[in-house]
């Protein structure tokens, strides 16, 4: 008996995926469960394990290639000598990155050598960097690591390549010097994020709101609350957890943001999975917290720290980034002043959060110095109202100026 490995669909939006790398070779035995093939998602690594004990008997796919869900990567038998038939073989994508591209001029410096190698000698590298090494021909057993302690990232293998390639295309006729430049196909990840922030523009129509906060009490409180917290837990609570806890409890009181939409339907969820936006080397990624409704601030705080790590190593899971009913995205940490986002879909709002900054504020008629942050949500308008989310965005509001309330 013998059956293919496809590639999987790990979510309703997945269309495609690359192959990151085989861990197995024609003729190899391998056991049910053993790691076949490792492929990257817009959002994750996975590895595809065997389904039954047998021999690799065809290896259809190429490495760093991107190919639809469904397509046969690899065959297994349970005789070594089975035949996989040539007109079985499904119709495997003609470009191959080697072939196409012209050998770049790149002169490798070793570096210092590679801590990331396990006892087999094996290179920790994420799919996007390796995918980037294989189309500009760069061996990453040569490299030294720069950028990260425990794998070679995509800045590693960007630093080689500038200044070391040489570029003889789109060269006009008359050149005019603009320094060095340097041209890089949208692959991986990176072309997923442009093919679903576009999708979103476009079909969804967006609606924009926004409310300042006064931020004085919830500095206070946190400065309060921190030696204690750090104490008895070791957290060091951030401001982005109280305004995580803020939305949590509006939430409780407009359900009605709490939902995804697909085609005509409208899902309203009791349990409350709010999605993080973070930023990792192959773009951005969206983890969320299930059920963050049923837990306290600390605990926010300790699932947040959970999915963080799990982003910088790229080991999240496909439940992490999967079943999000609400997103923030935070970029106070970058001086922002204002900033709207753009929706997760197939959620149906997304809240905007910017930095913390002295400002002219009016307390009870009296014109004083506070510190302020703008908020900005993100809105469906197909199934979200101005008026709804303009009374969820005041009850964000609200929590963040009486932050005792999030305490409980």
């Amino acid at each position: 008996m013998k059956y293919e490995i496809t590639m999987p669909k790990l979510g309703l939006t997945m269309t495609s995926g690359i192959v990151d790398g085989f861990n197995v070779k024609v003729g190899d035995f391998v056991k049910k469960g053993d790691e076949v093939v490792t492929i990257e998602t817009d959002k994750i690594a996975a590895g595809i394990e065997a389904l039954e004990d047998g021999y690799v008997i065809a290896v259809l796919a190429v490495e760093g290639q991107e190919y639809p869900v469904t397509e046969v990567l690899c065959v297994i038998s349970d005789n070594k000598d089975d035949i996989y038939e040539q007109n079985n073989m499904p119709q495997k994508k003609t470009e191959v990155i080697a072939e196409e591209k012209q050998s770049a001029k790149i002169e490798i410096i070793k570096g210092e050598p590679l801590k990331g190698k396990d006892s087999s000698g094996r290179i920790f590298i994420t799919p996007i960097a390796r995918l980037i090494a294989k189309e500009n021909n760069i061996d990453i057993s040569l490299l030294g690591r720069k950028h990260c302690i425990d794998r070679l990232v995509k800045k590693d293998i960007e630093d080689v390549i500038v200044n070391k390639s040489t570029i003889n295309n789109f060269i006009p006729a008359n050149p005019v010097s603009q320094g060095e430049v340097r041209v890089s196909k949208m692959t991986g990840t990176r072309k997923v994020i442009a093919e679903r922030l576009t999708y979103s523009k476009k079909n969804i129509p967006h609606a924009y709101f926004n409310v300042e906060v006064n931020c004085d009490k919830l500095m206070e409180i946190r400065k309060q609350m921190q030696p204690s917290v750090l104490k008895n837990t070791g957290l060091k609570l951030t401001i982005n957890d109280f305004v995580i806890k803020a939305v949590l409890n509006a939430l409780e009181d407009y359900k009605e943001l709490n939902c995804n939409v697909s085609k005509d339907t409208v899902s309203i969820f009791d349990d409350i999975n709010i999605g993080i936006a973070m930023n990792v080397d192959s773009g951005l990624i969206v983890p969320n917290i299930k059920r963050a409704n049923d837990l306290s601030i600390t605990d926010i705080k300790k699932q947040v720290n959970i999915l963080a790590e799990k982003a910088k190593k790229g080991t999240l899971a496909l439940e992490d980034i999967t079943g999000g009913t609400f997103t923030i995205s935070n970029l106070g940490a970058y001086k922002v002043k204002e900033f709207g986002a753009i929706i997760n879909p197939p959620e149906t709002a997304m809240l905007a959060v910017s930095s913390i900054s002295k400002s002219p504020y009016v307390v009870d008629d009296n014109l004083v110095i506070a510190n302020t942050m703008i908020i900005n949500i993100s809105v469906d308008h197909r199934v979200i109202d101005g008026v709804l989310a303009c009374q969820f965005l005041n009850s964000v509001k609200y929590h963040l100026e009486n932050p005792f309330m999030l305490l409980s």
